[in-house]
């Protein structure tokens, strides 16, 4: 908060979570871990491009989930002796001012326990080693998700496991955990939404003041996001015009749009940690032909009867097979009513195959 108060209230971490909503998630974490347990949870670390160009950096979701910790090659531990008892450390880089004149600050040892509450902190994995409670016996999990490849050999040697040592993954638990939103997150995936569908519209709206091609499109719509602070866009957005929306990702995004063709863009905003994800279908040349007005009336249709099925829960259940079951099945049944198709069956199986259900 001290130095993005344009971002951060008091007692904020990342923007609308608490220290105090992280503490939280973090004992919730530890509480599905059995005693004499200890947990690496992984961050990401810088990836190249090539010689010395780097990507973006990107954290790991699951450390950005129990710490809002945004900075490369830092692991979460949890050690857990008892039923009930547990101690967070940090590994993080240490504080390096020729480093730091180049990638800019750290927040080092003294900021992991200061700012984002660990009980310990360490900058080498010698002495985190050295601090944990580690027997032959010790159930140890650790992240499968991660690019911080390195880490977990240095661990292994630094300890010497065993070669027969079993290992479990952090990973289940996690997922488990983060499928009950807060109130903040549901706030900050609300904003995600707003962002994307703010950015949709005026993409829409404004695409013809830019050349006609699909990276053009591209490049409006990720302006339109980040300009309202979206951090970064949910995915490299798909923005297919005419037959190249066959292409379930696609996303070279290079061809010229062409009058009469339809455009897709399915694309989101990644808002501090929370993704949006929106696809919309529309005619390059302001309005849609006969047959395009037709089938994107089917599509529609099907998308409505959908979120009714939603609307439906919890008294009726409801998955996402049987969403995608469901939807299948009424676009391949309006396709035999307009005489497209002549059988729904094999429309239902394709989809399913494609989309890996």
């Amino acid at each position: 908060p001290a130095t993005h108060p344009h971002l951060l209230q008091p007692n904020e971490v990342t923007p609308l979570i608490t220290s105090t909503e992280l503490k939280a998630r973090r004992a919730k974490f530890a509480a599905q871990l059995p005693p004499n347990s200890v947990a690496f949870v992984i961050g990401n670390q810088v990836q190249k491009s090539c010689h010395d160009l780097f990507f973006p950096f990107q954290q790991n979701a699951n450390t950005f989930y129990l710490s809002g910790f945004l900075e490369p090659n830092a692991v979460l531990v949890f050690d857990k002796r008892d039923k009930t008892e547990f101690e967070f450390s940090m590994l993080v880089p240490p504080r390096d001012p020729a480093r730091e004149l180049w990638d800019g600050p750290r927040s080092g040892t003294d900021m992991a326990r200061k700012f984002f509450g660990a009980d310990k902190a360490f900058s080498k994995v010698p002495e985190l080693c050295r601090h944990l409670s580690l027997t032959p016996d010790t159930n140890i999990y650790i992240s499968t998700d991660t690019t911080f490849t390195s880490f977990f050999p240095e661990l292994r040697q630094e300890i010497g496991f065993p070669n027969n040592k079993r290992f479990y993954s952090v990973e289940g638990i996690l997922q488990n955990l983060r499928v009950f939103k807060s109130p903040a997150e549901i706030k900050l995936m609300q904003h995600a939404a707003d962002i994307a569908s703010r950015a949709f519209d005026k993409t829409i709206s404004g695409f013809r003041d830019v050349p006609p091609t699909e990276h053009a499109v591209h490049s409006l719509l990720e302006f339109h996001c980040k300009s309202q602070g979206a951090t970064a866009l949910s995915f490299t957005p798909v923005v297919a015009q005419g037959t190249n929306a066959t292409t379930l990702h696609y996303i070279a995004n290079t061809q010229k749009l062409q009058e009469g063709n339809l455009l897709l863009i399915d694309a989101g905003a990644y808002y501090w940690g929370y993704c949006s994800d929106i696809t919309r279908t529309y005619p390059i040349s302001s309005k849609f032909s006969v047959a395009q007005k037709i089938l994107y009336q089917i599509v529609l249709e099907v998308n409505q009867r959908c979120i009714r099925m939603c609307e439906l829960l919890p008294d009726f259940p409801v998955s996402l097979d049987s969403l995608h079951t469901a939807s299948a099945r009424m676009i391949a049944q309006s396709l035999v009513d307009i005489g497209v198709l002549k059988d729904i069956s094999q429309v239902c199986a394709f989809t399913r195959t494609v989309c890996g259900m």
